[in-house]
């Protein structure tokens, strides 16, 4: 099976499960932000953010409703807001970091901001 599933304590596939143990570790925490599956859907969903349109507070409002169905506050917001800048700052200053996770440093902000987004609690448990 897929490593990464032992660690959400998925059943085995070999006999069928009908209840699943629900269980919620750092660890899991660690491979929902470094997964290379997690970090896919994050690419993905970064460029549905930034297709929305309007300006950035706008996309990560769309961003976080997506993601939780509910409406992010302005302190979410402005917290998205920063990190999305400081990540921008960062990957521009380090073009080789950006490249881990998109072409350009503007575009793997967003996938750092989106990965953050869909590994809100909120997020992962609705």
């Amino acid at each position: 099976g897929y490593p990464a599933l032992l660690t959400f304590d998925a059943p085995s596939r070999d006999l069928c499960s009908a209840r699943r143990i629900v269980s919620n570790t750092p660890l899991q925490a660690l491979v929902t932000m470094n997964d290379p599956a997690h970090i896919d859907a994050a690419r993905a969903f970064a460029r549905r953010m930034t297709e929305h349109g309007g300006d950035a507070r706008a996309q990560l409002a769309h961003g976080v409703s997506l993601a939780t169905q509910q409406a992010a506050g302005d302190f979410m917001l402005t917290e998205l807001l920063a990190l999305l800048n400081d990540a921008k700052f960062q990957y521009h200053e380090d073009p080789a970091l950006a490249a881990h996770l998109a072409e350009t440093p503007d575009a793997a902000a967003w996938v750092l901001v989106a990965n953050t987004i869909l590994n809100l609690d909120s997020a992962l448990t609705r």
